[in-house]
Parts: C-alpha cells; structure tokens; sequence
C-alpha cells in the first residue's frame, strides 16, 4: 500500500518534536495526526482507522506504555514506535505489549524512522 493510504498518529509532550515528525511524515504521503497526551487521543481511539502509532514513553498523566496497551486492546492489529530520551532499551518495555515494533532515542534521525514506518507497515500486510 502506498504511503498515502497509510494513517499514523503521533502522541508526544513536546511541542517541536510532535510538530516536525508530523511535517516530515506528511512530506513523504503519510495521513498524520498528532496529540500532545494520551488523554486527547483515548477516546478517539475506537473510531480511528490508523496503522501506526509513534508515542513517547515519557508522557505526562497516562504514559507511552499504558496508552499503548489501551490502543492494542481496542486495536490490536495496530503498530507501535516508542519514542524515549532517556537511556533505555527494548528489553525494559513492558513485554505484555506484543505489538511494539521499535523503540527509537530522541533526537530521532528521520532516515532510520522512515524506515521503521516502512518495515512495520509491510509486516502488516
């Protein structure tokens, strides 16, 4: 599927970093939408037809893990990228959420995103 039939949401607290990937993702023909937590997202969840989400794990109030059990729960085919600026690794997420597809360290460096976004969305396929 091409790019522009592809829906990705991004959650994340900071302002410049929610604002730039949705940018850059939407140059390269992504439908994106972007929310600063995950209490503005939660209930637009059942309605939402997205494929990926990218969240950080550090949000304020319910954070990138819980939000992304709440999306798997009601959307299990979903994917999901962590963002983090903190020194963590893959094996400190929470296993439970099966769905995790990458976790990616702030600054984010877009060539490696892009790519992520493009392997997880073929696995969906």
């Amino acid at each position: 599927m091409s790019p522009s039939k592809r829906k990705i949401i991004i959650v994340d607290d900071e302002p410049i970093i929610r604002i730039s990937l949705e940018l850059v993702l939407r140059k390269h023909g992504y439908e994106v939408n972007s929310f600063k937590n995950a209490e503005l997202i939660l209930p637009l969840i059942p309605k939402n037809d997205a494929h990926l989400f990218i969240i950080d794990l550090e949000l304020p109030g319910i954070n990138g893990q819980e939000l992304a059990q709440k999306i798997i729960e009601q959307k299990p085919a979903s994917k999901i990228i962590f963002l983090t600026g903190f020194d963590l690794s893959e094996s400190q997420l929470n296993p439970d959420i099966s769905n995790v597809y990458r976790l990616m360290h702030k600054p984010v460096d877009i060539d490696q995103l892009l790519h992520s976004i493009r392997e997880a969305m073929e696995t969906e396929q």
